[in-house]
């Protein structure tokens, strides 16, 4: 009896953990901004807030999410084994913002922000670790509900919502915040189905769903930093498997130093910074600025805020470093960022033998982080993340080796 109350109460407190990112996902519609050009439009949030929710709702789940996931992962931390280690690294992490909050005399919980974000998809995957490890199921079930889920939730926006707006052209609605987010969470959700297409050895269906998918990011939004991400994963899979496609993709390595060395003789033609949306000129004025620091900024920052700046590609506002490395190092000091290095790298190391598909989705993530905000500062999209990572750590990551030597 006493048992069976333990079994009952471990998965109702999971079934609510799923239920509140379920609920997160559904109503992040809500976030959605409409930028200057868009002005003369209604936003959802004030056409389709049928439940009269705030704004943010979707945000502050966060605040239930967080504590819940806390809980259940100190409950059983047992369960999570070498996992442990990964909140112990953002537990250090959020220490630091702490000392750095005090030192810069800067708001405790603003300072604590971007380690939240991260924390708040590090739990959620320690959650499905432990449930799995706990229960012995596999997590392809949840994925599928999620992939579900966001499916409908994606076809709901392109036939009710207005179109997005980016880089001054309008392209597809989005569901899922603003339009990084939405590439991002759409990325993550393409990767658990290339995973499971690759397992399953349908290889058919796999090169179409490539295709298809490809062609949906870049016709649909066009976010740049989304589309790499999966080409990170999506041409070592093709690359596994067919031949044709090895002989494709190893012809586009040997000749990407010469189309680098072209780009580089016409770059003032091409205005590259342009092309980066003003990223290089910020990322010299950080620089800049790291320049002034004293050994103590170096160490741990100058607080929240420090990062935003105006430049001479963004003069109308304040904008960040668009470089998620670049802003742990402006306000967190480079302590923080090694820490944030140590975690992607166990990340990588929590299996003896990671498959590929993880080894590239990690670092496509990373790189994510590198030159933009990132998939894993974005909750919404660093629960997608995080489940799918899941999943080929528990489900797949020895099935996908064997595959990838035969």
């Amino acid at each position: 009896m006493v048992l069976s109350k333990k079994i009952n109460l471990f998965k109702s407190h999971y079934n609510l953990i799923v239920f509140l990112v379920c609920f997160k996902l559904v109503f992040a519609y809500l976030n959605i901004e409409l930028s200057y050009w868009q002005r003369d439009l209604m936003s959802n949030f004030e056409r389709f807030n049928f439940f009269d929710f705030p704004k943010h709702i979707s945000n502050t789940t966060e605040y239930i999410l967080l504590p819940v996931m806390m809980v259940f992962c100190l409950l059983y931390w047992q369960y999570l084994r070498k996992y442990q280690e990964l909140l112990l690294v953002i537990g250090v992490m959020m220490m630091l913002n702490l000392l750095t909050a005090m030192i810069n005399a800067v708001d405790v919980l603003s300072s604590l922000n971007l380690s939240l974000k991260l924390l708040s998809g590090v739990l959620f995957y320690c959650t499905l670790i432990i449930y799995h490890n706990k229960t012995g199921q596999s997590l392809q079930k949840i994925f599928l509900l999620i992939l579900k889920l966001c499916t409908t939730l994606v076809l709901i926006a392109l036939l009710f919502f207005d179109p997005s707006f980016n880089r001054l052209e309008e392209y597809l609605p989005i569901f899922f915040s603003g339009i990084h987010t939405h590439s991002y969470v759409l990325v993550c959700l393409f990767v658990g189905v290339l995973s499971l297409l690759y397992t399953n050895r349908k290889r058919r269906y796999l090169i179409l769903f490539s295709v298809l998918s490809t062609l949906f990011l870049y016709l649909g939004y066009n976010v740049r930093t989304a589309i790499l991400m999966y080409l990170f994963v999506l041409l070592p899979v093709l690359f596994y498997t067919s031949d044709f496609f090895k002989l494709i993709i190893f012809k586009g390595v040997l000749l990407t130093p010469f189309v680098l060395f072209f780009i580089y003789l016409i770059g003032t033609e091409l205005q590259l910074d342009n092309f980066s949306s003003g990223r290089l000129t910020m990322y010299v004025a950080k620089f800049q600025v790291l320049s002034n620091y004293s050994a103590i900024d170096w160490l741990v920052g100058k607080g929240y805020g420090s990062d935003l700046i105006t430049t001479e590609s963004w003069w109308w506002s304040k904008k960040g470093s668009h470089s998620d490395l670049l802003t742990f190092l402006v306000e967190n000091g480079i302590l923080y960022l090694i820490l944030f290095l140590l975690f992607i790298i166990r990340i990588l190391h929590i299996k003896k033998q990671s498959n590929f598909i993880i080894l590239f989705f990690v670092f496509g993530a990373f790189f994510s982080s590198l030159i933009s905000n990132g998939v894993l500062v974005r909750p919404t999209s660093a629960y997608i993340f995080f489940l799918v990572l899941a999943m080929l750590t528990t489900d797949y990551s020895q099935r996908i080796n064997q595959l990838k030597h035969q």
